[in-house]
């Protein structure tokens, strides 16, 4: 009798524990799916003012610097708001689907079943809300970290390298426009060296920094020799059928007054400010020809009766190649270097769109309403790469341009600096990109180069400021 008593109170406790447990997964399971709708209203609410503001920040044609018909201005905090909302929505519905399976398994099985079902599928669980926690790769400001280690919120763009005929010619002009040679690196046994220049005065954005803890490096390779070979040209990237890299730009004070300069040193230009219905930027040539846009970091109506400028406020704002497809470059820019999209103009009637990527860092993109009539909103910035897309190209077959590094030879690579190279590379490796050199190729086990979707030769080196590995 006492057994069959202790049997009837012991199941009627393993029946209330399983009623409370049930009532416990319940309320949890409710909280969940009331938190992916709060989330889902919310990120709809969000979504839509978000619209509504982009409507606002439409332009009427002629009303930028490139008289685009329309450009949107997406600013850095919508982009981490927007994602925000969307990880902690996957989040909640990872949990939901996670309350909803150990419920349907106690409910079936029992108490016990349902333990051991939790145990085991929580390590899955937990992986799948790691996975949905980690950051878009679209079009998003916010820092990235991989299971590799990498912390791309720390990369940067760091220099653009150009083949030059006479480095004496070409250090002076650049010298002219306020750039300083800040490294050299002489490689005698290979018959070249490479000159470093950038902005380094007490208003640039990175005075007095390691070369490789910046953006907005120019990097100038001299081969021995070519300096006095009356046939050596240098491929600019703007004549057919050899185009592909564009330009360089550089952001400066007073345009008007910074163009004069220019001219009265003797040197030619492309494009002068009063040629052609763009009045507010202009195109220099540099020694080889290699075009140098001018752009002013004020209204040009503004600026018009200043007469001198201060090189020392310029910036080297960004580098322009021409690209096939703007959909896989704009993914191998994001998804794979990290980079953001921070602007896009479209010039729908003349018959292309110009998308303009960097790593934000500290800079916060001006909002239409705080940025001068005409100015580019991204002018104070250093290290932007300008992507151009012409349309129709991504229709035609083959390669459609130039990389610089084949024959014709002028326009050499872009080159991103990072927290940890090795690293870096891993990651690269899990991206499954093309490789052109890997970091353990040839004898220079300091540099790699990975090739772009056009084939443009992207050079990957170590933040040197972050982690010592070379005494460069």
């Amino acid at each position: 009798m006492t057994f069959k008593l202790y049997i009837v109170l012991y199941s009627g406790f393993g029946h209330m524990v399983q009623i409370g447990y049930d009532l416990l997964v319940a309320v949890q399971l409710w909280k969940h799916a009331r938190g992916v709708h709060m989330w889902l209203a919310r990120w709809h609410k969000d979504r839509d003012s978000e619209n509504e503001r982009m409507e606002g920040f439409k332009c009427n044609p002629g009303s930028v610097r490139t008289g685009t018909r329309v450009i949107h201005f997406p600013t850095l905090q919508s982009f981490q708001k927007r994602n925000q909302w969307k990880r902690e929505v996957k989040q909640s519905t990872a949990l939901l689907f996670y309350n909803t399976t150990a419920f349907l398994i106690a409910t079936k099985f029992g108490v016990l079943s349902m333990i051991l079902s939790r145990l085991s599928i929580r390590p899955r669980l937990q992986q799948l809300i790691q996975h949905f926690s980690h950051p878009s790769t679209s079009t998003t400001a916010t820092p990235r970290a991989y299971a590799t280690m990498v912390d791309q919120s720390k990369w940067k763009f760091n220099h653009t390298m150009l083949r030059v005929k006479d480095p004496k010619r070409s250090i002076e002009y650049y010298n002219l426009l306020g750039l300083s040679l800040i490294n050299k690196l002489e490689f005698p046994e290979n018959k070249f060296d490479l000159y470093f220049l950038a902005y380094d005065g007490p208003k640039s954005a990175s005075p007095g920094s390691h070369w490789t803890d910046r953006e907005g490096v120019l990097e100038l390779t001299h081969n021995y020799g070519t300096e006095t070979d009356e046939n050596f040209t240098v491929n600019n990237g703007n004549k057919e059928p050899h185009k592909g890299f564009g330009h360089i730009c550089v952001s400066v004070d007073n345009i008007q007054a910074a163009c004069q300069r220019i001219e009265d040193a003797g040197y030619k230009f492309q494009k002068k400010l009063t040629d052609g219905r763009m009045r507010s930027i202009a195109f220099a040539l540099d020694p080889d020809g290699y075009w140098v846009e001018i752009i002013g970091q004020k209204n040009v109506d503004e600026t018009k009766d200043i007469t001198t400028t201060d090189t020392s406020a310029y910036r080297l704002n960004h580098t322009m190649i021409r690209v096939k497809d703007p959909e896989k470059s704009l993914r191998f820019y994001q998804d794979v270097l990290g980079m953001t999209l921070l602007r896009t103009s479209e010039q729908k009637e003349a018959g292309f769109t110009l998308y303009f990527l960097g790593y934000p860092g500290d800079f916060q993109v001006p909002k239409p309403e705080d940025t001068p009539n005409g100015v580019n909103p991204l002018a104070n910035k250093e290290g932007l790469l300008e992507l151009t897309w012409n349309y129709g190209t991504e229709k035609q077959e083959g390669k459609v341009y130039h990389n610089g590094n084949d024959q014709p030879q002028g326009f050499g690579h872009i080159c991103i600096s990072v927290d940890d190279l090795e690293e870096a590379c891993k990651f690269m490796d899990e991206k499954k990109v093309n490789w052109k050199k890997r970091l353990t190729d040839g004898r220079m086990k300091n540099v790699a180069f990975v090739l772009d979707p056009d084939e443009y030769w992207v050079e990957v080196i170590q933040n040197e400021k972050l982690k010592k590995t070379t005494d460069w």
